[in-house]
């Protein structure tokens, strides 16, 4: 019994210690690389922007805090219900009124990333947006007033039974295809933005500070 507990014990300290990880990684060369491509787009409340990336990234609350510092329309491109109205809207906006929209790469059609100078891709391993997710879920169950029907729903059958299968079936390959072939659908010669791969949330950290070195200020990822 006491065996038991142990090893119980050393699997969650293991698993901890290894979402802790996902969470925090960075790599030697993010900081270069990202004032390289940000000073190449020049002015960044001039330009059009792209977060994308998987369910539970962070995607929405990511362009909404940059969205709040560069004085840019927040577009959430999961709202529109089809490729034909997204980029209906799309074609119609002022040019001189600049935006950042958010979805995962699969529902922002090709004809939006020619309009985008800068794409954030939110590339982060499947424990750290299961993770949100599931923290999602509890929240969204505590909102309810911790109802059993809420838990049934929010937490159970969304958080663990369906968001879980999507993430864990799913998520690593997407990832991958879309490093492989490109999220925009473009071919290279045509994409002219500039794409910012974050494998982490404290690398989104990273990109945050850089932008509040160039000036701009925001409430805290």
């Amino acid at each position: 019994m006491i065996a038991a507990v142990i090893i119980i014990c050393l699997g969650l300290l293991t698993v901890s210690v290894r979402v802790w990880r996902s969470f925090n990684k960075t790599r030697a060369d993010f900081s270069i690389t990202i004032e390289q491509r940000l000073e190449a787009v020049g002015k960044m409340n001039e330009v059009n922007w792209v977060v994308c990336g998987m369910m539970g990234s962070g995607k929405t609350f990511l362009a909404g805090s940059l969205s709040h510092a560069l004085g840019l329309e927040h577009i959430e491109i999961d709202d529109f219900p089809s490729k034909e109205e997204t980029v209906d809207f799309f074609s119609k906006q002022n040019p001189s009124e600049v935006w950042i929209g958010e979805a995962n790469p699969w529902q922002i059609p090709a004809e939006v990333f020619r309009m985008v100078k800068i794409v954030v891709f939110m590339d982060f391993d499947n424990a750290v947006n299961y993770v949100r997710l599931l923290c999602r879920g509890f929240q969204r169950w505590r909102e309810e007033r911790f109802g059993w029907k809420a838990f049934r729903h929010h937490v159970w059958e969304m958080a663990i039974k369906d968001w879980c299968r999507i993430v864990y079936l799913h998520g690593k390959a997407n990832r991958e295809g879309w490093r492989e072939k490109g999220i925009s659908g473009l071919k290279s010669d045509e994409a002219d933005f500039s794409c910012i791969r974050c494998i982490s949330p404290a690398e989104v950290r990273v990109l945050v500070s850089r932008i509040e070195n160039y000036g701009y200020k925001h409430r805290r990822i």
